[in-house]
């Protein structure tokens, strides 16, 4: 289909640092609760709708590009498709623990962090090379 087309076109990295920038979003969000009394509630929408992008959307869209470049597993059977899948979130969620490890012991260098995760299109650039 066309939708498969399409996301075959995309880079799967870039969309995953998407995914990992929202959900590090939502944490910053969700700590901010914590330390405002008078901006609580507008700080837990704020995680609450972040948290969503990330959790349904794009964890569904890296799953549609995965599913459209490796077709080949699905023939494999289904323990082949469980562990594949297995490895692709366990390589995601340990990537959003470590970066979370990361930007937790260099506070001090938060601001060239997040000027790097600003840099999520390059894979994409790479990619379309």
């Amino acid at each position: 289909t066309d939708d498969a087309l399409s996301a075959a076109k995309l880079s799967i990295v870039g969309i995953a640092a998407q995914a990992l920038m929202d959900a590090y979003d939502s944490f910053l969000h969700l700590s901010l609760t914590a330390s405002s009394q008078y901006m609580f509630n507008t700080f837990a929408m704020i995680s609450l709708f972040k948290f969503i992008l990330f959790s349904l959307l794009e964890m569904r869209y890296l799953l549609t590009i995965w599913r459209c470049r490796n077709r080949e597993i699905f023939a494999a059977g289904w323990d082949e498709v469980r562990r594949e899948l297995s490895r692709v979130y366990s390589y995601f969620y340990g990537a959003l623990l470590g970066g979370l490890l990361i930007i937790f012991n260099a506070m001090e260098h938060l601001d060239v962090i997040a000027l790097l995760f600003q840099a999520y299109w390059v894979p994409q650039i790479l990619h379309d090379v």
